[in-house]
């Protein structure tokens, strides 16, 4: 018996020396690095103890990271197909609505990742996903179809009703909107013809109003509309140097506005005119704020109220703008290319990759950039709200970017800013523009790797040579 014991000794110990390492190699080996590529929708929680990112991506993950560190909370990986895209992100409280692959809609616990419910769609193609209620409510989750709409409760995803949608083998239905009062509105664009505009009764699903709008200047609905303030579209037209509006409630012919009556002045011939508004967030009406872009850097920010449409303020040199809402303040933010001070004498150093992109249209000499706050319903420009920061590469540019904003105890409006660059890596800035963390998410898209056997340093290779004549004798 004192053999066998012996015995079970002598292997539990040679177990545990064939686990071990030697002193001067802890935490050279044991790292772990997750990935979740690049941002196609994202959602930073507002509020000082702020710590939250949602975000959804192209390698069709789901995911939270913690705004303070950019370490991954959680995240979900679907499959590696087009089932798995995720075709849409909205917020609401502490939870996240997708819909991937067009055909599951799903609700996310953003504390811990855990899926609340899921629902299957019917088929068809992904549209658009929306908001809707009553009384100034989001009770619902709207989602259209091509050729359907159908409408689910936010609360366990189970379906209210679902209703087809007339003419949709000649009509694109591409527009969704609620204002929260019982309706659900849905604009559809025969191109060069017209607009269908029907509104659906949240209660049953029935149409309460269909209107047909003569556009035969409008192409699509897409980046050339918005909805904005109480179920008002406006859309872009550029032949015409023009703004159209139409009321989705009781319209029947659109409203024009050139752009020379409304003060913009035009130094060239209009090649765009694009329509920027905020997303919908779920609580009360959409914001009559928003952009009119007129040229790649040229934006200006828009009003329409009491059926008065005013442009509040005209930015130039502009690289991206963005909606943001903390308690009852709503923003704007601006990137702009920092010019002064910033122009660097002789030539431009040459990018590592080759590319000469001095004379893009976007090109911003130096690479810094900076982001001002402005009042969305006055344009007034917020003091000591400027964030600056430099990129390295110079061929490289911001493409997207979000906020993560708070009211200070003077109530003035701090915030933070997510920027993602073109080669996908992720900036945490806070004021005046100092970096918090970085994210390389390009490495999410690495296929295959290869072990190196790096130098070693003159302390390692006289440790190993010792460890070598020991094992030699």
């Amino acid at each position: 018996m004192a053999a066998g014991l012996c015995w079970v000794s002598l292997l539990l110990a040679s177990v545990a020396l064939s686990r071990a390492v030697y002193e001067d190699q802890v935490g050279k080996f044991d790292w772990r690095q997750q990935y979740m590529g690049r941002i196609k929708f994202a959602s930073l929680e507002s509020g000082l103890g702020a710590k939250k990112l949602i975000a959804a991506t192209d390698k069709n993950i789901v995911a939270a990271l913690n705004s303070r560190t950019g370490d991954l909370l959680w995240r979900h990986v679907d499959k590696d197909t087009s089932e798995g895209t995720v075709d849409a992100l909205m917020m609401i409280g502490q939870d996240a609505i997708t819909v991937s692959g067009g055909r599951l809609l799903r609700s996310w616990e953003t504390n811990i990742g855990a899926l609340n419910w899921e629902a299957v769609l019917e088929p068809g193609s992904f549209q658009a996903l929306s908001f809707a209620g009553s009384q100034d409510t989001a009770r619902y989750v709207a989602v259209l179809k091509n050729s359907e709409l159908s409408l689910h409760f936010l609360s366990n995803g189970h379906l209210k009703w679902s209703e087809s949608i007339p003419e949709s083998d000649s009509v694109q239905y591409q527009l969704l909107h609620s204002p929260y009062k019982g309706s659900v509105h849905v604009v559809g664009l025969v191109p060069q013809s017209h607009l269908t505009i029907l509104t659906f009764s949240v209660e049953d699903g029935s149409i309460s109003h269909q209107v047909r709008v003569l556009t035969p200047w409008l192409r699509t609905l897409h980046g050339t509309c918005g909805v904005i303030g109480e179920g008002v579209l406006v859309c872009g037209d550029a032949p015409m140097a023009s703004v159209h509006i139409v009321s989705l409630l009781s319209g029947e012919e659109t409203t024009r506005y050139s752009l020379q009556s409304l003060g913009i002045e035009l130094a060239e011939e209009l090649t765009q005119l694009d329509v920027i508004t905020a997303p919908q967030n779920g609580i009360g009406e959409s914001l009559s704020q928003f952009f009119l872009q007129i040229a790649p850097r040229r934006f200006v920010l828009m009003q329409h109220r009491d059926g008065v449409l005013t442009p509040l303020r005209d930015f130039s040199q502009v690289s991206l703008v963005n909606f943001a809402t903390t308690g009852e303040k709503t923003v704007v933010a601006v990137m702009q290319c920092k010019t002064e001070g910033n122009q660097k004498s002789g030539p431009e150093p040459e990018d590592p990759t080759g590319q000469n992109c001095a004379e893009e249209p976007w090109y911003c000499p130096g690479h810094t950039y900076s982001i001002n706050l402005y009042m969305a319903d006055s344009g007034r420009r917020l003091l000591e709200t400027t964030m600056s920061f430099t990129l390295d590469q110079s061929c490289v540019r911001p493409d997207s970017f979000y906020l993560q904003t708070f009211l200070r105890k003077d109530d003035s409006v701090g915030y933070r800013a997510l920027v993602q660059t073109e080669d996908n890596q992720l900036l945490f800035l806070q004021q005046p523009g100092k970096s918090i963390w970085l994210r390389e998410e390009s490495l999410a898209d690495v296929v295959t790797m290869e072990m190196v056997d790096l130098p070693l340093t003159g302390a390692q290779a006289e440790l190993e040579g010792e460890f070598g004549k020991k094992a030699g004798k």
